[in-house]
């Protein structure tokens, strides 16, 4: 309820703002001031985009499960990360089933999903091959996320999703606990998938393995 209240507000603002750009458009500026306006409201449809992407996460009603395509599901999610995947030449494949479907809270997923990505964009900075792969095996009702960076050593395996780990400069060490949180609160499950014959790539590698009952009878 809070985040729908901060959602309106926003909106609200949001609104101000299009309609301040639109007043200040029609006056009579100078070359110099149009071009300002116009970098303005650049940033400003920008901002508008991922505000819209991020909408599902805000909604009650998206808090309840509903049947949604997996490979399609990804593919937004990567739409709202496509200028940081382009800026770091980041090639993503995404070989999710494409008749595979869950009911799932999107509310729930968008997050793990795109804290997943935030981690993979982070660690494959430094290597020259810079891949993200996305598979599944509806079968096992599970779907992978892995990737070409440096990966997670033997060492450090166990302690990936304790509150407070982490390798990454300035990070606070709670992304990956909450991913685990949020998907033990819908009956999921994630797994680091150490053993290299069960990965594609040499990074790491995520298993998420949904609820039995999130499965959608075709």
């Amino acid at each position: 309820m809070a985040a729908e209240i901060v959602n309106h507000e926003f909106n609200q603002l949001m609104t101000n703002v299009e309609d301040g750009i639109s007043n200040i458009k029609n006056a009579n500026l100078s070359s110099i001031q149009n071009y300002w306006v116009k970098q303005i409201e650049a940033g400003f449809r920008a901002i508008s985009t991922k505000h819209s992407q991020l909408s599902p996460m805000y909604r009650s009603n998206h808090l309840s499960r509903r049947r949604i395509n997996v490979r399609n599901l990804i593919n937004d999610i990567l739409n709202f990360f496509s200028s940081r995947l382009n800026q770091a030449h980041i090639r993503v494949d995404n070989k999710i089933e494409d008749d595979y479907f869950l009911l799932l809270s999107t509310s729930k997923i968008y997050p793990v999903i795109s804290n997943l990505i935030d981690n993979s964009i982070y660690w494959m900075l430094n290597k020259n091959d810079r891949v993200i792969l996305f598979r599944s095996n509806s079968d096992k009702n599970t779907i992978y996320l892995e990737d070409s960076g440096p990966g997670i050593s033997s060492r450090d395996a166990d302690k990936i999703f304790n509150p407070f780990f982490t390798k990454r400069t300035g990070g606070r060490g709670l992304g990956l606990t909450i991913v685990k949180k949020v998907l033990e609160s819908q009956k999921h499950q994630i797994t680091l998938i150490e053993d290299r014959k069960d990965k594609h790539l040499d990074g790491a590698c995520f298993e998420i393995t949904f609820d039995e009952k999130a499965r959608v009878n075709q």
